[in-house]
């Protein structure tokens, strides 16, 4: 014991040099299954000073310095020391029956294993070490907090809120579904960490609970599925990659790089709504709404598809593309399908010759079978030109009768073009 300045005595911090900060170590060289362990609460001499200096004494944490593996072996294991606010363990595996930590802090510096028998249980925050799911629940009642070498492996459920200090650390669901944050509370999983979801052949799914968006930085998909019933939000700088086919559940805002499989015929789908100003690599598919940007926004993606329930929507807010207005710039190939939904925003009202060209670049194949444009004044309508390489919007006048059979020529001719009027 001793706190800064202190005396060391068995049992009592004697507060010296301004008090405090101390540490009480215990040693359990060897346990008992079924028993509970009760920590004896250190007693502090003097609230004004102890005997040798000024200010409070007071313990900064106790130590659980575990010899031998803790094994609960079916019945539980508790961390009981209300004076306390830390535990700090090696090792603990928990094949079946549990371990509760109440009411400090812990601190893991080794590796926790949870099998699918037992559980492993907070009341104070958790942090640091190796947590091995293999099926079994580990709940951290007042969150769990990642540092630079933090990891998680494997499946099973990690309840709490969930933040990371850093980029370091990792995170790989592996040999089912991992299911980590709290549904609750808002800001439930926040990780800059390294993601990993299944192994090469061997899928996996990672599911992210929050009240509301759950937020990943550099994260790899080798196999299954990532999803979030509340979204999920790429942070700025990093890179969503998937190695095979895979899929994204929930809302998803794209703020750094997706990059698809390159795979022919294999793509990363998102099966909900996506948006952000954030780039897109390899093979992506869409089967819910596709807007670029939170505002106007040019993306560029390299190949992408829409199925015939997905709708890109696209928005007018001025003739700049990029900043006035989206633009999706294509380097490879587009298979359209699905709706087509433009918008304006920010007051715009577009003129007869304003021209918006949406996509850019490419092979374009396909087409979208349902068109949703704005309404225009009396006399004017919106023209939609799709070519082999690009997609534009037009406002242009309503031709006199005259000129209609002339018009419907011409369609013959250039059958690329599609005509929506609003």
């Amino acid at each position: 014991l001793g706190g800064a300045g202190g005396n060391e005595a068995t049992g009592t911090d004697q507060g010296g040099g301004g008090g405090g900060g101390g540490r009480v170590l215990y040693h359990v060289a060897s346990y008992t299954a079924g028993s509970t362990l009760v920590l004896p609460s250190p007693q502090l001499n003097g609230a004004g000073g102890g005997q040798t200096g000024g200010g409070a004494g007071a313990f900064g944490s106790a130590r659980l310095d575990v010899g031998t593996t803790i094994v609960p072996d079916g019945q539980v294991f508790t961390f009981d020391a209300p004076q306390v606010n830390e535990f700090t363990t090696s090792n603990v595996t928990v094949n079946a029956g549990g371990v509760a930590v109440t009411p400090g802090a812990y601190t893991n510096v080794g590796t926790v294993t949870v099998a699918a028998g037992g559980t492993f249980t907070g009341t104070g925050a958790l942090k640091g070490g190796s947590w091995v799911l293999a099926g079994g629940p580990v709940t951290a009642l007042a969150g769990f907090t990642a540092d630079g070498t933090t990891s998680v492996t494997g499946h099973g459920t990690f309840a709490g809120k969930i933040t990371s200090t850093g980029t370091g650390g990792s995170i790989q669901a592996s040999g089912g579904a991992l299911v980590m944050g709290d549904a609750t509370v808002a800001g439930a999983f926040n990780y800059n960490g390294a993601i990993t979801v299944g192994i090469s052949g061997q899928p996996a799914s990672l599911i992210l609970l929050a009240a509301s968006h759950a937020v990943i930085g550099n994260t790899t998909i080798n196999a299954g599925s990532i999803s979030a019933p509340n979204g999920t939000t790429l942070r700025s700088g990093t890179a969503l990659t998937a190695a095979t086919a895979a899929s994204i559940g929930g809302a998803f805002t794209n703020n750094g790089t997706v990059g698809g499989p390159t795979a022919a015929g294999s793509f990363l789908t998102f099966t909900d709504d996506v948006n952000g100003a954030g780039n897109y690599t390899g093979n992506v598919k869409f089967s819910d709404g596709f807007s670029p940007g939170t505002g106007p926004a040019d993306v560029s993606l390299e190949n992408m598809a829409f199925d015939n329930t997905a709708g890109l929507t696209m928005e007018l807010g001025g003739r700049n593309e990029g900043s006035q207005y989206d633009r999706l710039t294509i380097s490879g190939n587009a298979a359209l399908d699905g709706t087509l939904d433009v918008t304006l925003i920010n007051g715009f009202v577009p003129r007869v010759g304003d021209s918006f060209l949406l996509l850019d670049g490419g092979t374009l194949s396909g087409g979208f079978g349902n068109l949703d444009l704005p309404a225009l004044p009396g006399g004017e309508q919106w023209v939609v030109d799709q070519e082999a390489g690009s997609l534009s919007v037009t406002v242009a006048e309503v031709p006199e009768p005259a000129t209609v059979a002339m018009v419907g020529m011409g369609m013959a001719v250039l059958g690329w073009r599609r005509r929506g009027k609003r």
